[in-house]
């Protein structure tokens, strides 16, 4: 999978401002696709391929255990490649997450919090079994997923696993680059969910029950096979 540099988001992400067309389509008679355009209904030759890659960024997201300080990272980036042009929903395959630091350039140096003494960000670790795309309505676009959780090393309580089952953070128009504060209407995954512990994978029942996770994801750019990049968001196909 091809990694999108943080250094070339950068120089490319624009601001862009489109208006929203064809509103009373049902969207039960679409599928999903991420257009080259923010439109509700993608036009032909905007479709970006199957092969996609695509990196939501999240500055400064937070994992809170009830009665202990929030583990901060400086920053998160999920990685996925869309296994379609069109789906529905849109699935993304090739899913990875890292914590701490993004590409150069580097935004953080690691995490901090009681699971983190030295601020070591490898002790965080998150495992997604799956990554989409959804839609309920015209214009109401979801990124699903789920996954595990892991804090390793935990003072006083050891490894701490989280699963996130079937998470839908809705998906709004109002993100900005994480490295360009003038670039706008980006697509943004707002991610709030609490997490439920789990005794596998290592698992310690001394851990809290629950723990919530904090975090607003920005699409700033893909990449497409060719290595052509650009900013994309959510849509519709056409029929």
């Amino acid at each position: 999978m091809r990694y999108i540099k943080a250094s070339g988001l950068a120089a490319c992400a624009v601001m862009v401002v489109m208006a929203f067309a064809g509103t009373g389509v049902a969207s039960a008679q679409h599928k999903i696709t991420l257009c080259k355009q923010l439109v509700t209904l993608c036009p032909n030759g905007a479709l970006w391929p199957a092969g996609t890659d695509v990196a939501f960024l999240a500055a400064g997201p937070k994992l809170h255990l009830p009665g202990m300080a929030a583990t901060t990272c400086p920053d998160a980036i999920l990685f996925g490649e869309t296994e379609t042009s069109v789906g529905s929903p849109l699935k993304l395959v090739n899913r990875l997450v890292e914590y701490g630091t993004l590409p150069t350039p580097k935004l953080g140096l690691g995490c901090t919090g009681p699971c983190f003494p030295s601020g070591k960000d490898e002790n965080l670790h998150l495992t997604l079994d799956s990554l989409q795309f959804e839609v309920e309505a015209v214009d109401k676009y979801f990124l699903q997923f789920s996954g595990l959780v892991l804090l390793l090393n935990c003072p006083f309580l050891g490894t701490c696993v989280y699963r996130a089952e079937n998470v839908k953070a809705p998906i709004t128009h109002t993100g900005k680059h994480a490295l360009d504060v003038n670039a706008a209407n980006l697509p943004l995954a707002n991610v709030v969910v609490t997490l439920t512990r789990q005794t596998t994978h290592g698992g310690s029942a001394f851990c809290p029950v629950t723990a919530e996770w904090l975090a607003d994801f920005v699409l700033p750019l893909v990449e497409d096979p060719a290595g052509n990049v650009g900013l994309a968001w959510p849509s519709l196909d056409l029929p």
